[in-house]
């Protein structure tokens, strides 16, 4: 089998980006492909998410983020394969201390940190194998404050506010603001925020470094969208029916029709939801051709094959995500229930906010745990010049869509092997 045509069906198990590119044919033009089956399909389908255990770990992703943190593979191995039992470990202790905390997150060390309000919490998240941190502000407190902004922008706008979200280790709402702007929809929100006091910070940043609207990045293994832009596939899934259906971000089938890859059709649109979030389906019509995997591609010649997935991460945690234009890159969690501010004015809810870096062609990609757990698929980034803000001296800044909605919301189960 060609080389080419085994990485588009792996593809189906990986990431996505769209953006308006270079036209195709219009959708009535494009034949399907042949009834020959090119691959074994491979893997069966989860609905419930999974149970963080101490789990193997793929050596690829273990060499890149021994790269990216500069530790050795063995130190590497040890933090990925044990994240997921901290990160159940934290959120186990976060529910017991109940509206006594602010929540939990991974310290930069590995260590677990889970967050306190008095000394009877410390006592708790000490006994339950967690460093304790000492804070003002609860969980409950700052999510009412990330409830009126969101208010606040979807009935007035955001203006050139680029974001905003609940910092776990700071115990406070960070309000992401372009710095020189004075609109009246950005002044607006910012009075709002401000009148929080000291659970509130303002962080400016520079107006290069606005998060880009989604629908001008460019595609990963790519399809061609019905607008005749290009985008990439995210995870494969199935319906209640056992139909496949691929999973990939919103705005890359907002617009209905056929999708198709390499001149022949995948299939239609079936679901789109964007803005507010940014998910959305459509059918692989053709499995026999288009063999649905549980694979995502590391841009090494080998895959990692998906597990199950999370509902959700706490801070700190590693995830890596695949993506066309710069391939398998890792970061860490920084913030989770974003709400982000795409240039344009297209808002987005309840994303999670890390640092691998993303570049137009990445959008909604696959994004993992290096222990091949699915968590989301990329929505957008902070770019400069249409660069991660690593390559300019800067911390990377991006988001993905978490997958536990857009499953659920879909009726979809994930394919896994």
């Amino acid at each position: 089998m060609n080389r080419t045509l085994r990485l588009v069906l792996s593809a189906l198990g990986t990431t996505v980006a769209c953006a308006a590119v270079a036209t195709t044919a219009s959708a009535g033009t494009i034949p399907t492909p042949p009834a020959a089956a090119h691959q074994p399909a491979s893997g069966r389908a989860v609905s419930g998410s999974a149970t963080a255990t101490q789990v193997s770990v793929d050596p690829g992703a273990v060499q890149a983020f021994a790269a990216q943190q500069k530790i050795s593979v063995a130190a590497a191995t040890a933090r990925l394969t044990g994240q997921g039992a901290l990160g159940a470990r934290g959120a186990a202790i976060v529910r017991t201390l109940g509206a006594h905390t602010a929540g939990s997150y991974l310290a930069d060390d590995g260590s677990l940190v889970v967050t306190t309000t008095d000394a009877a919490g410390d006592r708790t998240a000490t006994a339950g194998g967690a460093r304790s941190q000492r804070v003002r502000h609860t969980s409950g407190s700052l999510q009412a404050i990330m409830d009126r902004l969101d208010a606040q922008a979807r009935t007035h706008g955001a203006g050139s506010v680029q974001g905003w979200y609940v910092d776990v280790p700071d115990d406070v709402v960070v309000v992401t603001t372009t710095a020189g702007a004075h609109d009246a929809a950005a002044a607006a929100l910012t009075k709002v925020a401000t009148a929080y006091g000291d659970a509130v910070r303002l962080a400016p940043a520079p107006a290069a470094d606005a998060p880009q609207p989604s629908e001008y990045m460019v595609g990963g293994y790519e399809f061609v969208t019905a607008s005749g832009g290009t985008c990439s596939v995210g995870f494969n899934t199935v319906d209640s029916a056992n139909r496949n259906v691929v999973l990939t971000a919103g705005h890359c089938v907002k617009q209905a029709g056929i999708m198709s890859r390499n001149g022949l059709q995948i299939g239609s649109t079936r679901t789109a939801n964007y803005p507010g979030t940014d998910f959305g389906t459509f059918w692989n019509s053709y499995p026999s051709y288009w063999q649905p995997t549980a694979s995502v591609y590391l841009y090494n010649n080998s895959y990692l094959t998906v597990h199950g997935f999370y509902s959700s991460v706490p801070v700190g945690t590693t995830v890596c995500k695949s993506g066309r234009t710069t391939g398998w890159t890792c970061g860490k969690v920084t913030a989770v229930n974003q709400t982000v501010s795409y240039t344009g004015g297209y808002v987005v809810s309840g994303l999670v906010r890390h640092s691998a870096c993303v570049e137009p062609g990445d959008s909604g990609g696959a994004n993992v745990t290096p222990s091949g757990y699915a968590v989301g698929m990329t929505s957008g980034a902070s770019m400069n010049n249409n660069k991660c803000l690593s390559k300019v001296g800067q911390a990377n800044v991006s988001w993905y869509q978490p997958i536990a909605p857009a499953l659920t919301a879909n009726g979809l189960r994930l394919r896994v092997g």
